[in-house]
């Protein structure tokens, strides 16, 4: 499977420390060296955690306090959000009703790949679980024909350099390689008008 970590949408205090501001930073200003000293701090973030949607959710709260806005010292993102590949088959039955009710008449097979939303905050309440998410908890990826109708999901997998079949048959190797090559991260920069935003008018 494939992890899709993390969506951005840019516009709780989880991690308590005393130099709390030496660890911020500017996303406008995010440079190559920031970027991997970030990552080897959110590679420490699942230590104690039981499950994988624990650790996303430390990732996700963790990037939306501490990304920030250097002009207003406030955080970067509206929305961060953290997404896993995962067979439709060896979803829970909650979460097969729901990409199946957004696939409609279209059949799943159970080894259809869908988005699985693990990890989830930002700035309105409905936004802080995973639940709570209308549209998004459960994204069937049916086929390439299909992705290309979902604006947001096929610019995001643009962003990380890979092909759409990658993502639709997931092969290890080429994962491993582009890891090299590419941040991991879907930023919008202005999700205002955007259209890569699936309900603008919502956001």
């Amino acid at each position: 499977d494939l992890l899709l970590f993390p969506c951005f949408l840019t516009q709780k205090n989880l991690f308590n420390t005393s130099n709390k501001a030496a660890y911020m930073y500017d996303l406008k200003q995010f440079t190559l060296s920031q970027m991997i000293e970030c990552g080897a701090r959110l590679r420490t973030l699942n230590d104690g955690t039981k499950s994988m949607e624990e650790a996303a959710n430390r990732i996700v709260e963790y990037l939306y306090e501490y990304l920030i806005d250097a002009q207003n010292n406030q955080s970067a993102c509206a929305l961060v959000r953290f997404y896993k590949t995962h067979a439709f088959g060896k979803l829970d039955p909650e979460l097969q009703t729901f990409a199946q009710s957004i696939l409609g008449q279209t059949p799943a097979t159970p080894d259809m790949k869908c988005l699985c939303l693990l990890g989830t905050v930002g700035e309105q309440e409905a936004w802080n679980e995973r639940v709570n998410s209308t549209g998004h908890q459960a994204i069937p990826l049916p086929s390439e024909q299909g992705i290309a109708q979902l604006p947001m999901i096929a610019q995001l997998v643009k962003q990380f350099g890979i092909e759409i079949n990658t993502v639709l048959q997931t092969n290890q190797a080429l994962l491993v390689d582009k890891s090299e090559e590419t941040y991991n991260v879907f930023y919008v920069p202005d999700a205002v008008g955007s259209p890569y935003i699936p309900a603008p008018r919502c956001f």
